[in-house]
């Protein structure tokens, strides 16, 4: 079985061939409008996914915040940034959760759990320990719908039967606190559960951040991190927080 890492690698690509598929009727882009300069997607798809695999059974957690879907889209010269916005903003609003979850069978073969199982089996939570069930589908404007509804052929196009067993999940992008339940750029913690097991995210993402060196021994570290993992020291805060991507 290819790595998980690798399958989104190719997934990180299908986000550029949606977006250009759903470009077509959008207004075009205005011509001094500038291009920003995406983070590190490779960096962001590796932090946003989580696998377990153990006792033969395989379950893989994507989450997909607006910064990867963004960074992705940026990184195609042929996606204007008022294409990109129109999409971004489709999917604002929303937490998206893509779960693949398999079982060994007796031959070697990857027994899929089913979309409408699972569908019962997925919940995320907040900083706070709230849940939030996946929203019915006459909650989900229809521009998200067409964007997430173009993904699942394609992957499976790519990917055969691995991204054909690719679900995604929407979720309310606010809590019941009235604040983003998963901002990829501020502190907290994120949670996904998959019947019993559970994925958790400790934010921000580094991937989003500048990187901080430690002043002892001069390692290149996560920009998440606080103190240094090797000796302990703490890191030096940036002179000014930095800037969350642009809200489009």
């Amino acid at each position: 079985m290819k790595s998980s890492a690798l399958r989104l690698r190719r997934a990180t690509v299908l986000v550029a061939i949606i977006a250009l598929l759903l470009a077509a009727p959008m207004r075009p882009a205005r011509a001094q409008a500038p291009r920003q300069t995406a983070p590190d997607v490779p960096a962001i798809v590796k932090e946003t996914e989580q696998v377990y695999q153990a006792e033969r059974v395989m379950t893989l957690v994507w989450w997909m915040p607006e910064q990867y879907l963004q960074a992705a889209m940026v990184q195609n010269s042929d996606i204007s940034p008022d294409k990109i916005e129109a999409i971004v903003k489709a999917l604002r609003g929303y937490t998206i959760v893509a779960v693949i979850e398999g079982k060994l069978g007796v031959l070697g073969k990857l027994e899929y759990t089913p979309e409408d199982t699972l569908a019962t089996e997925v919940l995320i939570k907040d900083s706070a320990g709230n849940s939030y069930t996946p929203l019915p589908d006459e909650q989900v404007n229809g521009d998200a719908k067409t964007f997430l509804g173009v993904m699942k052929p394609l992957m499976t196009n790519m990917m055969g039967a691995f991204g054909q067993n690719f679900n995604f999940f929407v979720f309310p992008g606010q809590g019941k606190d009235g604040k983003v339940i998963a901002d990829a750029t501020k502190e907290g913690l994120f949670y996904v559960e998959v019947g019993a097991r559970e994925f958790r995210w400790r934010l921000p993402l580094g991937s989003l951040l500048p990187r901080k060196i430690c002043p002892l021994c001069k390692e290149s570290l996560s920009g998440a991190y606080k103190y240094c993992p090797y000796d302990g020291t703490k890191l030096p805060e940036p002179a000014s927080a930095p800037s969350p991507p642009a809200k489009l």
